[in-house]
């Protein structure tokens, strides 16, 4: 039972080739690896009492894996289900220096960027709002500026106008 790891990688080769089009079905088959019960183990007898104890595993589908690449294809293909499915389970919208963010912003896709930064521990900053002036996106530069509380920098001020 020790070599049981406790959680596992979803395969990049389901995200590989991920379109818009099969998204739905691999949706079902993410939910599916996200959602395998708890694994145990049996730990060897406490000194203290003589009952075996359980302790549980945490086996469901590592969401970070291969550097957030399920996340950044899920944004890629915009399909939403699949992207809440994933920051539901824990997946970080800041690997490879907000990626995922950053293209949602390229898309200029404001549901998308909400979804993504609705975690408190995503701070919005001036390089997002840089990429929403770039993509002349100027609903999502008025939600992180005005509701995200960000403060562009210099050169995007000036580009702004």
């Amino acid at each position: 039972m020790a070599g049981i790891r406790g959680i596992f990688t979803l395969p990049k080769r389901l995200f590989r080739t991920l379109t818009p089009e099969d998204a739905a079905n691999k949706l079902n088959f993410v939910k599916y690896l996200c959602s395998i019960p708890p694994v145990y183990r049996y730990l060897p007898h406490d000194h203290l009492n003589e009952r075996r104890k359980v302790e549980p595993f945490t086996p469901s589908a590592n969401v970070n894996s291969h550097n957030g690449y399920p996340l950044i294809r899920a944004v890629q293909v915009r399909y939403l289900p699949l992207v809440e499915l994933l920051i539901w389970n824990g997946a970080d919208p800041t690997k490879r220096d907000n990626m995922a963010i950053m293209m949602a912003i390229r898309y200029r896709d404001l549901e998308l960027t909400r979804v993504l930064m609705d975690s408190d521990s995503v701070d919005a900053t001036s390089s997002m709002v840089r990429q929403a002036v770039d993509a002349q996106a100027d609903d999502i530069i008025a939600w992180l500026v005005g509701e995200k509380g960000c403060v562009p920098d210099m050169r995007t001020l000036r580009l702004m106008g």
